[in-house]
Order: structure tokens, then sequence, then C-alpha cells
């Protein structure tokens, strides 16, 4: 049964079914791009990649600004220089040619040309800086320096007027304390009260002098600090001494505006030939003798 639903449905060798070829396959049209395109790298020969272009100039570091190292290095020498009397002068020529570099070298590093930007704002500040310190300086010794010669001319002039009447009187008290005219426009007053002998650490002869001094200035400072006093023998300046039983360390105390003190400071001596003691301001431009007075060793 099964066999002949097989054979059922097979054709009839005699009814003449032709067969036929199937349609032969065709290769698809190929695409081409308008105007003729072809793209970069899909030409003949298959896939040719090009390699990527770079301009080297942009990866490239920039240079430091030229003009702002110059202003930077003028700027340093002249803020060290910027205190120093007369020399700033200088400084503050310096200051202003630097500041020039400095801002030319700054535009040009702001403008992208050249790096270094925060090193030419730093060479402005410091540049600027140093103007500013030596006009300060110069207008603060041009009023010391003007009150200064006011002052002596004012001291010459009460000095020449008194010692025509009393020139006894004056010889004997500039034997005693030659600065007393000074001290009336001095910021500090001292005596030269008593001096004796001893001897230092390494048995040599010294000379102990006792002064008393105070503080007519508006801030409190200490006699090292005020006053300077010297020891002068043969017209030699005399070393200090230092002796072992003798406290010198108040000097170096600060003593408060109008309040006095004593102090004490040693000499070294060569023989026991006269002394001249001289106390003067530490800081003066003409060196005024505050207080001066002689001893001699031999009867101390």
């Amino acid at each position: 049964m099964a066999e002949g639903k097989r054979f059922k449905h097979q054709a009839n060798p005699q009814q003449g079914v032709q067969y036929q070829q199937p349609a032969q396959y065709q290769q698809p049209v190929q695409y081409q791009q308008p105007g003729g395109y072809v793209p970069d790298g899909y030409g003949q020969g298959g896939y040719n990649p090009q390699p990527a272009q770079f301009n080297m100039e942009e990866f490239e570091e920039k240079p430091h600004s030229a003009g702002v190292i110059v202003g930077l290095v003028l700027g340093i020498l002249a803020l060290l220089t910027s205190i120093v009397p007369i020399v700033n002068n200088f400084s503050f020529i310096l200051a202003l040619i630097g500041f020039v570099f400095a801002l030319v070298g700054f535009i040009g590093c702001a403008r992208g040309k050249k790096r270094g930007k925060g090193m030419g704002i730093a060479s402005l500040i410091i540049n600027i800086l140093a103007i500013v310190v030596v006009l300060a300086f110069q207008s603060a010794w041009s009023a010391a320096i003007d009150e200064a010669f006011d002052t002596g001319t004012t001291t010459e002039q009460d000095v020449s007027t008194d010692g025509g009447a009393e020139d006894g009187d004056t010889a004997q008290a500039e034997d005693d304390n030659s600065g007393d005219a000074a001290q009336s426009a001095s910021e500090y007053e001292v005596t030269i009260d008593s001096a004796s002998m001893t001897t230092d650490y390494e048995g040599n002869p010294a000379l102990v002098v006792n002064y008393t001094w105070t503080n007519n200035s508006d801030e409190a400072t200490s006699f090292e600090v005020a006053l300077h006093d010297q020891c002068f023998q043969n017209g030699v300046e005399c070393d200090f001494a230092v002796v072992s039983d003798v406290d010198t360390m108040a000097s170096m105390n600060d003593v408060q505006p109008g309040a006095t003190t004593e102090v004490t400071e040693c000499f070294s001596l060569e023989d026991e030939s006269e002394v001249t003691i001289q106390v003067t301001e530490l800081i003066s431009f003409d060196d005024t003798v505050l207080a001066e007075k002689t001893f001699d060793p031999a009867t101390l």
C-alpha cells in the first residue's frame, strides 16, 4: 500500500517533462561614488590607510622668558641693597630697569609666546617692593640728617654763648663730662661716675668704669644698643676686658623710657699712663661726645 502511494506521485515518464537549467548567477553591480570620488586609503589594491599628520610645533616646550629672568635678578639685587645708604641710589636704578624687563617679559608670557608667567608676576612685585623700600629709607635718612645738622647747629650756638661768659667753668666741665651740652639734644643722658683698677682673667691690668645713664627716648633699649663707650690710652683704643668678679651684664638689660640705671664696663690697659673715656650714641651722624673723662691708673 505504501509503495502504491509512493509511485502514485511519481511523474509519468511518458508525459515528457523537460528539465530546465537554473538561471545563471550574475555579479552584483559595483557601487561607485558619484563624480568618481574614491576615499583615501580605498584605491586599487585594497585598503591603504594614511598615517596621521601631527604638528610637532604644538608639542614643543616653550622657552622661559629672558626678560622675566633678568627682571627677577635685578629686582633681588635691588631689594638686598635697598637699605644701604648711598648704595640704594643705584638700587633704585636697578629696580626701575628690572621692572621694565619684568613687564616686557610678562606681556610676552601672557600672549603665549614664552612661559614663566608666575615668575613674571613675582619679578614685578619684587622690583616694586625694592623701589618702595629705597624711597622709604632715603626719606628716613634725609630726615635724620636734617635733624642731626639742626641739633648740631643749635648746640654749637649754645656752647659758644655760654663759653664767652664762663671760660674757666667750661674748661672744668669739659674735663669732668664734656658732653653735657650735647646731652640736652640727645635721647640719652650718661655720666662717667668712677673708675678703679683690677686684673682680667689672664692677670693683665684692667680698668673698671662705672656709668649712670637715663633713657629719654620713646622706646625701651639697653646701654649697649643705645650708646658706645670707648677707652683710649696713648691715643689707641683699648679692648674690652673680661674680669671674673665684675658683672657687666647690666649693660645688656633694656631700660624703659624715662628710667635711670647704672652699668659697668671693663677695659684692658697696656700700662699705667692716663686713659680717656668717651661715650657717644651708637648711631650718630656727627659722633657727638655725650660724656668724657680722664683717669690716671697710677692713682686709682
